[in-house]
């Protein structure tokens, strides 16, 4: 993980824990650690004084297309993220790997 310390609350990284649990278990299935050359960078920047952005950035693996329709996995950490959290996430799927892109409030 590349970024600044950000202060967090354990609910949020437990919830946290969670979505990036499906990112990963994804990019295991599909994405670039399917193969053993990709990886997975998250890096963690402060926007401004009452919030962050995670970004989670598959590469070097196999080719990506956005699905036809959202998994179970998807859905779940989509909602904890908007709707327990607060917060916005938008998936971008480039041929390069998915990159996750989350802004969420520190309180």
């Amino acid at each position: 993980m590349a970024g600044p310390p950000l202060p967090i609350t354990p609910t949020l990284v437990q919830q946290l824990s969670l979505v990036f649990h499906e990112l990963i278990r994804n990019t295991v299935e599909h994405g670039a650690l399917s193969v053993g050359r990709g990886q997975v960078l998250i890096e963690g920047n402060a926007s401004g004084d009452r919030g962050f952005t995670l970004t989670c950035i598959d590469r070097d693996g196999s080719p990506v297309h956005q699905p036809t329709k959202r998994g179970f996995g998807l859905v779940i950490a989509d909602a904890l993220i908007e709707r327990q959290l607060l917060g916005t996430i938008h998936h971008n799927w480039l041929p390069s790997g998915l990159v996750t892109q989350m802004a969420l409030p520190v309180a």
